[in-house]
Parts: structure tokens; C-alpha cells; sequence
């Protein structure tokens, strides 16, 4: 997924966490970072900034490995792409 269509589904996010799959890893951006964290579980988050889009974004990631742990029983709703 592009970055300029990632910022766009986050822009619109209101009570969902999105993650997306890139590579072995899966990645949370924007909104649903601060969702993940706040009903999910405690990661790290990172800004960088992105020339593509030139500005910073925030995001947060975590090994494919661990996420049926992570997502086990839970009640927010996650959406993959």
C-alpha cells in the first residue's frame, strides 16, 4: 500500500485499528497506533519522517509471529490489509 493511501484510510479513522503486513512484520500508523496502545497493548512508537509525503508519521510494529498473541481476546476490532 502506498503511503499517500495510508495516510488517507487514517485520516478517516475514528475507532479502528488497522494493521498492515509488510514483510515478516505488521505495522500500525497514525491513529490506530495511539488505538493499539491505548486498547491494546504497550509498544514503542516511532515518528520518521516520510519525503514521499513530506511530513512525519507516526507508527509502531511488531514481529507476524506474536500477533495472534497480541490480538487474542480482544474487543476493538482489527483490520488487516
Amino acid at each position: 500500500m502506498r503511503t499517500n493511501e495510508l495516510l488517507e484510510i487514517e485520516k478517516d479513522n475514528i475507532d479502528s485499528i488497522f494493521l498492515y503486513k509488510e514483510g515478516v512484520f505488521w505495522r500500525c500508523y497514525e491513529t490506530s497506533a495511539w488505538y493499539f496502545i491505548k486498547n491494546i497493548r504497550e509498544y514503542r512508537v516511532f515518528k520518521k519522517f516520510f519525503k514521499i509525503v513530506n511530513q512525519n508519521i507516526i507508527y509502531l510494529g511488531f514481529p507476524d509471529s506474536i500477533l495472534e498473541k497480541i490480538t487474542k481476546s480482544r474487543k476493538k476490532r482489527l483490520f488487516s490489509y
